[in-house]
């Protein structure tokens, strides 16, 4: 157990706690790896390092003596050198240098017998790059820790120690390293560490002040997990987890533990890295055509150096941001703090390049990039992702919505309603946004508001930049639809890496790539062009705001002067645009944005969006609908596909061992199945024809709402066709979600239909296990579908079509509630995917990213 407090700006404190489980392996020695480490020219200057307990000869001090206020194992002290001109341009000091005090104490709480302290300043560059002058050879300190235990292992060691090293003269390193070994009873640890103006009065807290503000702050942590995210959880307990009589105490405990785990950890794991990426130009970009002088193919280039502050998936395994993976993040941690959510999506929206690309990984700085195959360091401009950070923003505008009409109810008793601004001044009804749901919204408080218009105003012309991106790198020969650019074929496996949903069977003649059409990416231009439109309507109604020409709240002001003082350490700017912008400048900039982009006015840009949105829908239904079959799916064209899915098929099966004793990949179908199969859904080799796959590509109209929009009673059965069609939707993914499905599993919405020939098929990552953003998604689809069925006549169509959707919904959640928290339970983790056979946690642990929405589901907080 890991717990971080920030004491103060210049102060935190960090207790790490190792507690034997009944299970536990019986390894004698756990050892810890403590360091410190500056890239880019930057360095420590050391003054001192004190080891405190000196093991004799190297090995193990037996009954440490450790009284009621610990014993300390451990201090360092010195300077951080920063050069003055650039975060990361590798200086080498001098005049230009600021010099940043600093100290860390590492105390020992309690512990078993045995304990091994070994500080480890310097090595050979080649390890370390102990010396300032040598910048290009820092080492990835994990590499090196797993290269030396796994060696330690084969030599029949039980665990493997880095050695002594002096202290080098004169003193200077850019990493400091401390290896603790203690024995696995268990230990309870204390690392402070201090820097800046208050080093020459700072005293180290004692170890019982550390634990009281530990206790403090859990308990403040939990409370607001509560009243943020638990606050319609009260009346879910047993009917979640089973239906054991004695259990609704339990289950209640494990479900609020799980979700703080996920929330605590998705918070923790956010990192603030600093960089540029690589990338190979788009040839067909206007940005690469316009400069001067170009000829032939791109060559690779470099981004701007910038910031990023963002959520990660996993610290172990991918500590770094992913485009398509934040926007889940985000809807997490807008719910918990809408100025860190405004904070992170502004960094993001920083790094939307001329052109209107954003790179999908930000492996930024040297270290992080070491922690990357060297394949994956260049990207490619002409390769999108989803863009999944409309996600949080359409949450946000719904807030900022519900704002608007809690002032419009507070004073309607006294004014005319509709007098806020137009567009979104008068109340907004039932529409077809993604994120209007029978959820009800917490308002906005004044400061929150403040800062969302801002971002707002700010953003708007990078989303509309990056928008038209998409529209233009991705479109495809048939209007308003798309298809993802960047599909390999390699070893025999088909992958869409930027869709996100790597190797999900589409098309299969690489020869034909060319000809698909992604129902996926189509989904997501339609959610994107509603959520543009609705931040043209707020920000041109801001600028009617006088509230907002106020000046800079407390909390506001607070947040600026944060920011200045993380400019002030890395010697970079954040993104966050500033709080002293004034609202009269929004239209300003609003306006210059949408001639730039050749509208004439908001209202014309409303109605293109409106124009592209219905659009969208027209084709999805005539392109992607399967009528037979009541779903959406891919067009694209088949190749020599049998002998391939058979290969596949059999390497599956001997790659992937058995699960609880339950066989997980299905048996091999007889030759004369896969005819059948082929002639039942009418796919030929070499005609473009709608692909048989039924998996999460076939729920994307129905996540992102892409259908003909509710009218104003709220039916399904509506006249006209488009009433009808919405209804065969809704109808036929229900079909696939309720038991006997094609996407249903006991313990959630399996990413491939389980009869698809892929089905588990080579790497086995989007075909068939259970991933958490998919199915918040779902959930979140299933909500909105309920609530516009609501109040029916009973016996009614609707009322039936009702009841499926309350019962699809309940039993979800219940599915998905029960899989993430019993394998808490028995694993006290969280997992990148999870069994649609078993229910068991598969692959990467923890995994605190989109599988932290877990918290979202368990607090219905959709």
């Amino acid at each position: 157990h890991k717990y971080f407090v920030g004491v103060s700006e210049n102060e935190w404190v960090a207790r790490i706690e190792q507690k034997r489980r009944k299970k536990a392996h019986t390894s004698k020695w756990t050892s810890l790896y403590f360091y410190f480490s500056m890239e880019g020219g930057n360095y420590f200057d050391l003054d001192d390092v004190k080891v405190l307990l000196h093991p004799p000869h190297g090995g193990s001090m037996k009954n440490v003596s450790i009284g009621h206020e610990g014993v300390e194992v451990a201090e360092f002290s010195g300077y951080r050198i920063l050069p003055e001109s650039d975060f990361n341009k590798g200086a080498k000091g001098g005049e230009n240098t600021r010099h940043i005090p600093f100290k860390a104490v590492l105390r020992l709480q309690k512990s078993a017998d045995d304990l091994s302290v070994t500080p480890l300043i310097q090595r050979k560059p080649t390890y370390f790059s102990t010396y300032v002058h040598d910048p290009d050879h820092f080492y990835n300190v994990r590499g090196l820790v797993r290269d030396v235990t796994s060696r330690s292992r084969s030599q029949g060691h039980a665990v493997g120690t880095l050695g002594n090293v002096k202290k080098p003269e004169p003193g200077r390193s850019n990493m400091v390293i401390l290896e603790v070994r203690v024995s696995t009873g268990g230990f309870q640890m204390d690392l402070q560490f201090a820097d800046g103006d208050i080093l020459p009065s700072w005293q180290p807290l004692s170890p019982s002040k550390i634990g009281e503000l530990i206790t403090k702050r859990e308990g403040e942590f939990d409370q607001k997990l509560r009243d943020r995210l638990l606050h319609r959880h009260q009346h879910h307990t047993s009917e979640d987890m089973n239906e054991e009589e004695g259990r609704e105490g339990s289950d209640r405990a494990i479900m609020e533990k799980t979700a703080s785990f996920a929330l605590s950890n998705h918070l923790g794991s956010m990192v603030y890295t600093h960089g540029s990426i690589t990338y190979e130009p788009d040839s067909e970009s206007p940005v690469f055509k316009a400069e001067p002088g170009r000829r032939g193919q791109p060559h690779l280039k470099e981004t701007d150096t910038l910031p990023l502050f963002s959520g990660v998936p996993s610290r172990s395994f991918f500590p770094r941001g992913f485009l398509w993976d934040e926007g889940f993040h985000l809807l997490l941690t807008c719910r918990w703090d809408t100025s860190l959510c405004v904070d992170s999506l502004s960094h993001w929206m920083r790094w939307v390049t001329p052109s209107g690309w954003i790179p999908r990984e930000m492996f930024l700085g040297k270290e992080s990039r070491l922690g990357v195959e060297q394949k994956w360091w260049t990207q490619y401009e002409a390769h999108a992702n989803p863009p999944s950070i409309v996600l949080p923003i359409d949450y946000l505008l719904t807030r900022l919505e519900a704002t608007v009409n809690k002032r419009q109810d507070e004073s309607s008793s006294s004014s005319d309603k509709g007098t806020s601004g137009k567009g979104e001044g008068e109340r907004k009804g039932r529409g077809n946004g993604w994120s209007e749901t029978s959820t009800m919204h917490q308002s906005l408080s004044a400061d929150d508001e403040r800062v969302v218009r801002e971002f707002l105003s700010w953003s708007f012309p990078r989303l509309l930049r990056w928008f038209n991106y998409l529209r233009r790198t991705q479109s495809s020969p048939h209007k308003f639809t798309f298809k993802w650019r960047g599909r390999s074929f390699n070893d025999g496996l088909w992958h869409t890496l930027a869709s996100g949903l790597d190797d999900y069977p589409r098309g299969t003649d690489p020869s034909r790539f060319d000809d698909e059409l992604h129902v996926d990416l189509t989904s997501w231009i339609y959610l994107f062009s509603n959520v543009l439109k609705r931040v043209a309507q707020v920000v041109d109604a801001s600028s009617s705001l006088p509230s907002l020409s106020s000046p800079p709240s407390h909390s506001a002001v607070e947040l600026e002067k944060a920011l200045k003082r993380v400019e002030k350490a890395v010697g970079s700017s954040p993104s966050v645009p500033s709080v002293s912008s004034s609202p009269s400048d929004f239209k300003v900039e609003l306006e210059k944005a949408l001639l730039e982009n050749g509208y004439g006015s908001v209202e014309e840009f409303e109605r293109h969006c409106s124009d592209l949105g219905s659009s969208i829908v027209e084709y999805t239904r005539a392109i992607f609908f399967n009528t037979g079959m009541r779903t959406f799916v891919d067009v694209g064209v088949v190749g020599d596909v049998l002998e391939v899915m058979r290969k596949e098929r059999v390497q599956a099966r001997r790659n992937t061992p058995r699960q609880d004793g339950r066989e997980v990949v299905p048996p091999l179908p007889a030759s004369s199945q896969w005819g059948s199969w082929m002639r039942l859904v009418g796919w030929r080799k070499a005609d473009v024809t709608q692909l048989p796959h039924i998996g999460y590509v076939s729920l994307f109209p129905f996540l992102m709402n892409a259908l003909p929009p509710v009218d104003p009673a709220h039916t399904h059965t509506q006249s006209g066709e488009g009433g009808s069609y919405r209804r065969e939707v809704v109808e036929g993914t229900l079909d696939l979600l309720e038991e006997g499905g094609h996407l249903h599993s006991p313990f959630g919405v399996r990413s491939l239909s389980s009869s698809d020939p892929f089905y588990y098929a080579h790497e086995q990552y989007w075909r068939g296990p259970i991933w958490m953003n998919i199915n918040y998604l779902t959930l979140k689809a299933l909500e909105r579908e309920v609530h516009d069925t609501a109040g029916r006549e009973e016996g009614s169509q609707d009322s039936a079509l009702h009841s499926r959707l309350v019962h699809a919904y309940t039993d979800l959640r219940s599915s998905l509630v029960k899989t993430v928290t019993r394998q808490f339970e028995y694993k006290e983790s969280l997992f990148e995917q999870y069994s649609d056979v078993t229910g068991g946690g598969r692959r990467i642990s923890p995994f605190t990213g989109w599988t932290s929405l877990i918290a979202l589901i368990i607090g219905e907080d959709l």
